[in-house]
């Protein structure tokens, strides 16, 4: 004969009951009343004695609730600014925790009868965005799309200045390397910036173009792994020279496919951070730089 083990925890010590296992199969049974209080009694074991000589054993950790994440969009930044060479540009970016993701919402040109001349939407895997001080958003870090292991994971690029013949500037100590990140930004400057339009076509360039067939548009990683892979024509090698404004502590680097980019570091900041990218190109009246 089988024997289910109740108990009674609200006596000290716990009341304890055995009951014969209905037709001998375990697991099929009801839980009796306590003889003493009538409550429900809670089973803890079974056995084959017709009484359990054994202390009733402690009771088991209460299960935790985890909390339910929400969906609601909740809004990290938001603002507006023209963006050189395209015009205005009013962001908003919100966060939804439940689908662990970031949403970029970049309104183009002046609102007239409630448009606006484009809307473009990007949405960013939770994560790629470091959350910073309030009031102080366009100086969050991005997370690059690719990173090596045990890389630190908000530098895009960099350059070991030191290697390099680069020209002695009286009176300046240029840093010996160079490392780059991307800022959330404005319209201006950082990823905001170069998602409303400003570098869309120095994400894909000469050999470090992405194939982006059957992608969603709005996913944001798209022209930030291009962004990246574009950023490879300012490998080391391909530098073809080097301006540096030592009072805004700022670089213009021309690259491969005679591609610019313009790096900025502020005082306490980690790394450079891209203020922009440009195109140049060859033509009848001389090289024009323009935004890409």
């Amino acid at each position: 004969m089988a024997y289910n083990y109740f108990c009674c925890r609200k006596h000290t010590p716990p009341v304890k009951y055995a009951a014969a296992q209905p037709n001998n199969m375990p697991g099929t049974f009801a839980s009796p009343m306590c003889p003493s209080c009538g409550k429900t009694m809670e089973f803890y074991d079974s056995g084959a004695a017709p009484t359990d000589p054994r202390p009733v054993p402690p009771p088991l950790p209460a299960v935790e609730k985890v909390p339910k994440l929400s969906s609601a969009e909740v809004p990290l930044y938001s603002g507006s600014g023209d963006n050189p060479g395209h015009g205005l540009v009013t962001w908003t970016i919100t966060r939804n925790a439940a689908k662990a993701e970031v949403t970029f919402t970049l309104n183009l040109g002046v609102k007239t009868a409630g448009q606006y001349d484009a809307t473009h939407v990007f949405k960013l895997a939770d994560g790629l965005l470091q959350i910073g001080a309030q009031n102080d958003q366009e100086n969050w870090w991005i997370n690059a799309p690719m990173t090596g292991a045990g890389a630190d994971k908000a530098i895009w690029h960099s350059l070991d200045l030191a290697s390099m013949a680069t020209r002695a500037i009286p009176g300046v100590v240029l840093p010996a390397k160079i490392e780059i990140g991307v800022k959330l930004g404005n319209s201006r400057f950082g990823l905001i910036h170069l998602l409303a339009g400003h570098a869309k076509s120095v994400r894909n360039v000469g050999a470090y173009s992405i194939d982006t067939e059957g992608i969603k548009g709005v996913d944001a990683y798209v022209p930030m792994i291009a962004l990246q892979s574009g950023m490879r024509r300012f490998a080391q090698e391909q530098i073809t020279r080097i301006n540096y404004d030592n009072a805004r502590n700022k670089f213009l680097l021309q690259g491969q496919y005679s591609g610019l980019i313009v790096v900025t570091r502020t005082p306490g900041s980690p790394r450079y951070a891209i203020t922009t990218l440009y195109n140049t190109t060859d033509t009848a009246f001389g090289q024009r730089v323009f935004p890409a």
